[in-house]
């Protein structure tokens, strides 16, 4: 521990002095002083600019300086870390009250929350009943899954994941059913969503289940440890809800530094940047654990980094009905295999 403490004093020092001796002579050289080698003041002491030099070229200064020198700018360097700090903070703290009161707070889709993908139905007599039968699928979770930002749940997750699954069906009817509440957590969902789909456990069977997820434990602050526990026990509960061979997909993080409301706000993006990736590791993480589901990694098209605003909705921050067309495609894939897979 004290080999790293000296490490890293030396290391500050040596910053510190070359800083000092850059300052100092761009100084001298603008006043146009005619000492050729002026003496400059670090730690305390007066030094030969040249002598200055060549020991800091080849790092043989730390032999002059004693421990109160390296102490000294050791303070220093915290004090000025410290500053950085709250400076930091405050800022972000702003753009969080210009976040807040700038994004406008737009209402679940309208309309009807089930849905039908007619499909063509097999007339032939010999194809058996199961293969005829329409296939149920649940959209579950937050605020993308009950449409905010679009017109309708046909226009929203609901319907472009349904009619991206009907075409791997080949022709197979998809009936879609959303039960999802705008702002639920994964422990949201847990006590509230899942006593819900209890309820219809003896009506209906859903052959797939898509989860949107995750957002909502960024902006409530979470710990991405506080939320892989809460998406555990989330799927773990939805498993026993649903039975074993219902295919449970679960949406990744979007990338939400680049949401046209959050992108501009700076340092918070990169911040709000960082932390989802955490926790999209941490939904990765609880569905690799549990094994009862299967993650999709958001992802946004080519065009997207540049006009991010044609993918979303109003306010700047949900999918629109061309985004939720472009990600349902690869969720639809991977809800194929996955039904498949627990089919066996």
């Amino acid at each position: 521990m004290c080999n790293r403490n000296l490490l890293f004093i030396r290391i500050v020092s040596y910053y510190h002095i070359r800083k000092s001796l850059r300052q100092q002579t761009n100084a001298i050289t603008r006043s146009k002083s005619k000492q050729i080698f002026p003496s400059i003041h670090v730690c305390g002491r007066s030094w030969d600019a040249r002598a200055v030099n060549g020991l800091v070229s080849n790092g043989s200064i730390f032999k002059y300086l004693d421990s109160s020198d390296l102490v000294n700018m050791s303070s220093r360097l915290r004090l000025w870390a410290k500053r950085a700090l709250v400076a930091a903070v405050s800022i972000v703290c702003v753009e969080l009250g210009v976040l807040f009161y700038t994004t406008p707070r737009l209402p679940r889709a309208p309309g009807p929350v089930k849905g039908v993908v007619p499909g063509v139905q097999a007339e032939n007599e010999e194809v058996e009943v199961e293969e005829n039968r329409p296939v149920q699928v649940l959209v579950f979770g937050d605020s993308v899954a009950c449409g905010v930002g679009c017109p309708s749940n046909e226009a929203a997750l609901a319907g472009a994941f349904s009619r991206n699954f009907c075409g791997l069906l080949a022709g197979r009817k998809v009936v879609w059913t959303v039960l999802a509440e705008s702002g639920y957590t994964a422990d949201d969902m847990t006590k509230k969503l899942v006593p819900a789909l209890l309820k219809r456990k003896n009506k209906v069977h859903f052959d797939v289940v898509l989860i949107s997820v995750g957002v909502n434990a960024v902006l409530s602050a979470h710990l991405p440890s506080t939320y892989r526990e809460q998406l555990i026990e989330l799927l773990q509960s939805l498993r026993a809800a649903v039975g074993m061979k219902t295919a449970i997909v679960c949406m990744g993080m979007p990338p939400m530094h680049m949401f046209p409301q959050i992108s501009y706000l700076k340092p918070l993006s990169w911040l709000v940047g960082w932390y989802a990736s955490f926790c999209n590791e941490a939904t990765h993480a609880a569905c690799t654990e549990t094994g009862e589901a299967v993650v999709v990694d958001v992802t946004i098209p080519r065009d997207a980094s540049e006009n991010p605003g044609m993918y979303m909705a109003p306010d700047g921050f949900h999918p629109n009905r061309k985004a939720c067309d472009y990600f349902a495609a690869a969720m639809a894939i991977a809800a194929f295999k996955e039904m498949g897979v627990r089919s066996r």
